[in-house]
Parts: structure tokens; sequence; C-alpha cells
């Protein structure tokens, strides 16, 4: 539905509505009304990379090309609008979510008959959608509830289009993630999060060869906060980076303090999470902890999460090689879990694959163990070690060591405990 408006209410890239413009029809239209409109605001994955690849005039095209096919699909007393950059909001009179979801399929495939003839690129979206069923909600509160629906959808940073619509729920998880982020600050700065040790075992004579840091964070109570309530919304605002760090340097700081007092150590692993594989800073954020003290690089090592993809492994290739430079360990953590392959694994020049524990957590499994075998035998022609996660029963150690893997870390033999826990066990262990 082409238009003609005052300059006032023009987007000067698409040549349809602005902000002030798209305010007023939903002032209209939709307040103090209950006549099945929706709200429906669209973001344009990635497309901050394709501007900054591209340029600007390309970017525009692809702007106004993506506002020309939607207003396509508008029916009549519908209304799209660019807000700012490449956010668009639709106003839609549908009936049904049904016909909402439809409205979005059938956007998301127009999508696909305008790639870039550059790049031939597929363009994905994201969608959030509020069914206003307030109907005194102002445009700023519409269009925050389509806003919060479209950026909480769990699929919201994978690359194809997702869509999520506003319920009640969406904003009751978002205002407990806000005051996670919030407890997160305040428990770093308190030192309430306390890192716990997993002893790994060397299989060949059962002795305790290193250790994972695994974090733990406990209320004002003193209850343990599962980690599966905190760590997405950690992982997702980037305050991970944070965490860890302040774990690692918790854990050099014991480490220094235990080769002054002449205490057994053993290396210990820490977790790199996948969020901070884009961190340019990431290497240099450790090493300026690291050097503060005196305390060899054979005692450190880092693990990455296995669930990378070629992306992801194009980003790490330039990460390990700065670890590995300075003597740093580095393994490929849940090897199993995901999607990577060994052509990715070779050549990340890693040091070692940890063996996911999904592999171990069943009743014994013959097909399983097949598996693993081939894991632990290419490993052994790449030159890497292998430890085995989760280990509970005495039939997966004892094919284990039959198979030559290195090292077990499960409850077989010993569960996270406390730091102080572990160097005692540690020192007991030495004095045999």
């Amino acid at each position: 539905m082409k238009i003609q408006l005052e300059e006032k209410y023009t987007d000067p890239v698409t040549g349809g509505g602005n902000e002030r413009w798209i305010k007023e029809k939903y002032q209209e239209n939709c307040l103090h009304r209950m006549n099945h409109y929706a709200v429906m605001t669209i973001n344009i994955k990635k497309f901050r990379g394709y501007h900054l690849r591209y340029g600007k005039d390309a970017s525009d095209e692809i702007l106004k090309e993506f506002y020309d096919v939607t207003d396509e699909l508008l029916h009549e007393n519908e209304w799209i609008s660019r807000i700012y950059s490449d956010h668009f909001v639709i106003l839609l009179q549908r009936e049904s979510k049904e016909a909402l979801v439809q409205f979005i399929y059938d956007t998301d495939w127009a999508g696909y008959q305008y790639p870039d003839p550059r790049t031939h690129m597929k363009i994905f979206y994201s969608f959030g959608v509020y069914m206003i069923d307030n109907p005194d909600d102002d445009f700023y509160t519409a269009l925050n509830k389509a806003e919060l629906a479209r950026t909480m959808c769990s699929h919201v940073h994978l690359r194809n289009t997702s869509y999520d619509f506003y319920s009640s729920s969406i904003s009751k998880k978002y205002l407990q993630d806000c005051e996670i982020e919030e407890s997160a600050v305040e428990a770093v700065e308190q030192e309430k999060f306390i890192p716990y040790l997993q002893p790994k075992v060397r299989l060949s004579d059962e002795k305790i060869v290193g250790a994972e840091v695994l974090l733990r964070w406990f209320d004002e109570n003193g209850r343990l906060i599962p980690i599966k309530d905190y760590l997405p919304v950690l992982d997702k605002n980037g305050y991970i980076r944070n965490v860890d760090l302040y774990i690692f340097e918790t854990m050099c700081r014991k480490l220094q303090e235990c080769r002054d007092a002449g205490i057994p150590v053993v290396p210990l692993s820490f977790n790199i999470s996948k969020s901070y594989y884009n961190d340019d800073d990431l290497f240099s954020d450790y090493m300026e902890v690291f050097e503060q003290y005196e305390i060899p690089e054979s005692w450190i090592q880092f693990e990455l999460m296995e669930s990378i993809s070629f992306d992801d492994s194009a980003r790490m290739m330039r990460l390990i090689p700065g670890f590995k430079k300075r003597g740093f360990v580095c393994m490929l953590d849940d090897f199993g879990s995901g999607y990577s392959s060994f052509q990715i694994i070779s050549s990340l020049l890693l040091d070692g694959l940890k063996i996911d524990r999904q592999f171990f957590t069943k009743a014994f499994n013959p097909q399983d163990c097949a598996i693993v075998e081939t894991i632990i035998q290419i490993a052994k022609t790449l030159h890497m070690e292998t430890i085995a996660e989760g280990v509970e029963q005495k039939e997966y150690i004892d094919f284990l060591k039959h198979t030559g893997c290195d090292m077990v870390q499960g409850f077989y033999y010993y569960k996270p405990m406390p730091v102080d826990d572990f160097f005692h066990l540690l020192a007991s262990q030495n004095e045999f």
C-alpha cells in the first residue's frame, strides 16, 4: 500500500512511515479500543555484520526491499514502519494467533525471494508479537511488550528465523532475569560465588592428577542455587566473564599460597564460556590475572565448550594459539554432546578431549561403548588425552581402562568438593 506522507512522518530509507507516524496510527486505531490489533516488532538478524561488510548503500537496499515486500503482505488498516536501524514495527489486525503466525511464515518466506546478489544470503528475522489485551496500553508500553517477546525468545540468537508472543510468564521471566543479574554483581562483590573442585583420576593407578574448577553460588541462607537458574542468564548478558575471571583469580591466589607453603598441587582446569569466544580481550584478561601470581603455566588448563560450529572454530583458532604459546593446556569439554567434527578438532590443535557424560549416565550400553571406544582411538591418533566425565558405574570404569582412556572425572571416584577439602585429600594421597 504505497502512501504519500508529509516529510515529518517519512522514513528517509524506506520512504514509508517513521516512528512518529506509526505511533499516531496506534493512537488512532488501537488505544482504548479492542479490535483485534497486534503490535509486531521485527529485527533483521546479523544485520550489523552485513552493514560493516558491504556498506550503508547495500544495507539500505535490504531495508527498503524488506519494507516493500512486507508492505505488500498487509491488509487494509495495517501499517509497517522502520523505527530505527533494522528494527521495524507493524500494526496487524488479525483475529487469531494462527493468522499472526501465518503472517510470520509469509514474511520469512519472502526473505528467500530477495537474497543479495553479491552474497546470495538468506535473510533471517526475529519477531515479537503483542496481541493487545489491554486497551489502555500506550504505544511504547505495547512496543516494549512485543520487544520483550522478541528478545526473550530462546532462539533469538540462532541463525534462523525466530518468534514469540508476549505473555505474563515472559514478563515474569524477564523480571527474574533482571533480579539474577543484580544479585550476581552483588555476589561477586561479596564473594558469594565459591569455587569447588572435582578430582580427575588417572585410570592406570587411580591417582588424582588434576581437577576441574566448578562454580557454586550460595544464597544468604547458605542454600545452593541451581546453576541452571542463573548460568543461561549470565551467559546471555555477558556477565559470566566477570564471574569466570573472579573464580580464576581466586584459584590462582590459592595455587600461589600452596606453592609458598610447599603444599602438593595438580593442574586445575577452567571453563571458558562460548559467549566469550568473540571477545578479543579474552586472552589478555586471563593473562592480566595470571601474571599477578608466581605460578607455572603447567598448573593451569582451559576447557572450551564442545557445542561449536565452523564459525566458532574459526574464532577458536585465533584464540587457542595464544594460550598454547604461553604453555597452557587446552581441552575440548563435553565432546559428543554437540556437532563438532574431528576435522574441526584436529585443526584446533587441542591437547585433549573430555568425553560427555551422556555416554555414561545410563545403564551399561554396548552401542555407546562402541562410540566411546572410537573417540578414544581417534584421540590417541591425534595425540590427545581423553577424560571421561560423569562416570558412576564400575562397568564403565572397567571398560574405560580396557580401551585406554586416560582419566575419569565422576562420582564413581569423587564428587565436587570445597577447595580446602580437595587439597587435604591431595595431601593425604601423597603421604602414601
